[in-house]
């Protein structure tokens, strides 16, 4: 009985000569690229599961040389786009981290992230979906998925106090027993 692989990662027998290597692991990297952009750290890993580390470090600097890779850029953009309005600051940190970004590119990244727009952006469309329930349903719902973003406490209530207080019917007396 052959021993279990793990899916996407290849048999070390089966590599090539170092340069066929390079030459597989530089290919696979530009056709990752075309698909979407990925953090330095993040492309190496991939790599690596496919290939010799030695490969994949060769087409990582290859690429980094050429400017393909730019963890900068990737993480601007990574906050920039649709995840990062829907997250919070420590979140967003958390997740750059993860992709392996230097905590200095994230915190650039980082800088003009405004967690209350944030909030208030999520929490409008996210009430919506939220309409047909009760008010004090409502409100604790909408709460608990800003939370689960990684909004702080404090940006949570102001959010809630603006959104809520925008829907029509909503008595905002009953948020004092929601708490933080």
């Amino acid at each position: 009985m052959s021993p279990m692989r793990q899916r996407g990662v290849r048999d070390p027998s089966t590599y090539g000569t170092p340069e066929e290597e390079a030459r597989r692991a530089l290919k696979k990297a530009v056709d990752l690229l075309s698909r979407r952009g990925y953090a330095t750290s993040e492309l190496r890993k991939r790599l690596e599961r496919q290939g010799p580390p030695e490969a994949a470090a060769s087409a990582v600097a290859r690429l980094e040389a050429a400017g393909f890779l730019d963890d900068g850029a990737w993480a601007a953009s990574y906050v920039d786009g649709p995840r990062g309005r829907e997250r919070s600051r420590a979140m967003l940190r958390r997740d750059l981290r993860s992709k392996g970004v230097e905590d200095e590119v994230a915190a650039s990244a980082l800088a003009e992230h405004d967690d209350r727009a944030a909030a208030l952006e999520t929490a409008r469309k996210r009430v919506r979906s939220l309409m047909r329930l009760e008010p004090e349903v409502r409100a604790r719902r909408l709460r608990d998925y800003l939370l689960r973003r990684g909004f702080s406490g404090s940006v949570v209530r102001a959010t809630l106090e603006v959104v809520l207080t925008s829907v029509p019917g909503d008595d905002l007396d009953g948020f004092a027993s929601l708490g933080e």
